[in-house]
């Protein structure tokens, strides 16, 4: 998982440290028992909702949402291409592809449009058209908001999956398991996910990450609020991205207004 979440403190103590692990000391022997396989996979393409059912999203080849971003830190602002503090947009995305576009609705930036083709950033120029950037803060930004807003369903389809533990929170109780779309142990090619699936609905309420792209050692927090039934799929409609389960606060949060399923993949150059 690519992303931008970083601090003064962090960039000058955490480079060259260890690869930051998520997996529980079960999960660190070798080979995985296949009860816990098993028993997270059931979890979650079953969930006890119907409207969390994997399947209802077979047919979805992209989506476009209105949003609006709001910062808590503008440090961490500065280090994206994001003008404002509250910024309004207007977002498409592949399901299948890591491509996605961003059009900025708002404020200075009105009109922008920035995105990323198969990992690749690039601008769109109004006299142009659409200009391939080498802007690593457009590729970050895209690519982070696009898995944001997919993960949790896609986090079924995973390499490795395996059941962790159960955990109480908030009055609520989960069941915690381990993603990861490489090896298990931990590597600079791909990140490592824990997810904390509500024991009531089967909903992916929090998702704990690691952030390769930033340093090796960073670990954040998905917060999904809001779920809400959209054409028989269950959505969150607020996703707050945070350092941990301690923070009162969030780093910036995703407020999203209005969605809508694809069957087809978006047209990104409009």
């Amino acid at each position: 998982m690519k992303g931008f979440f970083i601090s003064s403190i962090f960039i000058i103590f955490s480079f060259g440290c260890s690869f930051a692990d998520l997996r529980n000391e079960t999960l660190k022997q070798e080979p995985i028992p296949e009860d816990l396989t098993d028993k997270a996979s059931s979890i979650l393409v079953s969930p006890i909702d119907p409207g969390l059912d994997p399947l209802k999203w077979r047919d979805v080849r992209g989506m476009e949402l209105f949003l609006i971003d709001y910062w808590n830190s503008g440090f961490v602002r500065m280090f994206t291409p994001v003008p404002e503090r509250v910024q309004a947009m207007k977002v498409k995305l592949s399901f299948f592809s890591n491509t996605a576009s961003i059009r900025f609705t708002d404020g200075k930036g009105r009109g922008k449009v920035i995105g990323i083709d198969n990992g690749e950033p690039y601008i769109i120029d109004p006299k142009l058209g659409k200009v391939m950037n080498s802007d690593n803060e457009i590729r970050i930004y895209v690519e982070s908001l696009r898995l944001y807003i997919l993960l949790p369903f896609i986090v079924n389809a995973f390499n490795n999956i395996a059941y962790m533990d159960e955990m109480e929170y908030s009055g609520s109780r989960y069941d915690e398991i381990f993603a990861t779309n490489g090896d298990w142990k931990p590597s600079e090619d791909f990140d490592q996910y824990r997810l904390y699936v509500r024991k009531d609905t089967g909903a992916i309420e929090f998702i704990r990450f690691t952030y390769r792209d930033v340093f090796n050692s960073y670990k954040g927090l998905l917060h999904y609020e809001e779920y809400t039934n959209l054409s028989g799929k269950l959505f969150p409609m607020k996703i707050a991205i945070k350092d941990d389960f301690s923070d009162s606060s969030f780093v910036h949060q995703l407020q999203i207004g209005n969605v809508k399923f694809l069957t087809t993949e978006p047209d990104f150059d409009d």
